[in-house]
């Protein structure tokens, strides 16, 4: 007999003149295994819910972005792609523009974080695709009416009807809870509105027409309530950076590497390129 057996043996027996304290000794027992399974129980809820949640999170943001300081336009990113390309343990890399705005439909306004992509290269760093719940990821006017492996059905109105684009219209992607607020859905004309332009109050702000080619939903109520997607060329059109884009989305083979891979692309592109890692855009 083991060590460890002889010693629980020896508290769980008694003689029969002190069973009582055999009893007291094996409700003290089973009340220590409850609590210890309840706090087992506790905590891996507590952290698969933090590791969803994490992984959501990661889902619909970059590893790594690179920016200028300051918030000055990158007008040479294809250059900075090629030189990002080379760095090791990166998989992917996605220019991308990202302005605050308004969309309206019709007497309904609210405010959006209008963010431009490359659609050739964003499943490259994100996982925005995966995430569309209703119509298909199509912002270019010549793909709004191609057909799409990514057309999706769900229970937004008219999520499976072709969509109708005689203008030739941009398309926009809405956040779900963002799609419900403006009353937007699958094939609808929405107007947005930059105030890049309005450098005075005799200035008019920048508009844009879209048409709403998908609906997307991350669980995460801080993009589903405010984010919008357009192409990148709209975006530079809307917020007037003429070739230029705000930044460099970059995905890793593994977030850890993110601190070296961060140090390793300053020390690579110098002033005035500056990165932030996953984890300083969300300290908080």
């Amino acid at each position: 007999m083991g060590y460890e057996l002889f010693i629980a043996e020896r508290y769980l027996r008694s003689k029969r003149r002190t069973g009582f304290i055999s009893i007291i000794t094996y409700i003290s027992a089973a009340g220590v295994m409850v609590g210890v399974a309840a706090l087992v129980i506790v905590l891996s809820v507590a952290n698969g819910f933090e590791a969803e949640v994490r992984n959501r999170i990661i889902g619909a943001d970059a590893h790594i972005k690179l920016n200028l300081f300051h918030q000055m336009p990158m007008s040479n990113y294809v250059e900075t792609l090629q030189k990002v390309s080379t760095v090791k343990h990166i998989v992917g890399a996605s220019p991308y523009i990202e302005g605050k705005g308004m969309l309206r439909k019709n007497k309904t306004v609210e405010g959006a974080l209008l963010k431009g992509i490359d659609e050739s290269t964003i499943e490259q760093v994100g996982d925005l695709p995966n995430t569309i719940v209703a119509g298909k990821l199509a912002l270019r006017p010549e793909l709004i009416n191609a057909d799409s492996s990514r057309h999706h059905s769900s229970g937004f109105p008219d999520s499976n009807q072709p969509l109708n684009n005689p203008g030739k219209m941009s398309g926009i992607v809405l956040g779900a809870q963002l799609s419900y607020k403006l009353g937007a859905f699958i094939g609808d004309t929405l107007i947005a509105i930059s105030p890049t332009a309005m450098t005075s109050f005799l200035s008019a702000p920048q508009v844009k027409k879209f048409i709403v080619t998908g609906i997307f939903e991350t669980g995460i109520f801080q993009y589903d309530d405010t984010f919008s997607y357009i192409s990148i060329e709209s975006a530079q059109d809307l917020f007037m950076t003429e070739r230029a884009v705000s930044g460099i989305e970059i995905k890793l083979e593994n977030l850890d590497q993110a601190d070296g891979v961060k140090a390793e692309l300053e020390s690579l592109l110098g002033y005035p390129y500056h990165a932030r890692t996953w984890y300083s855009m969300h300290s908080t």
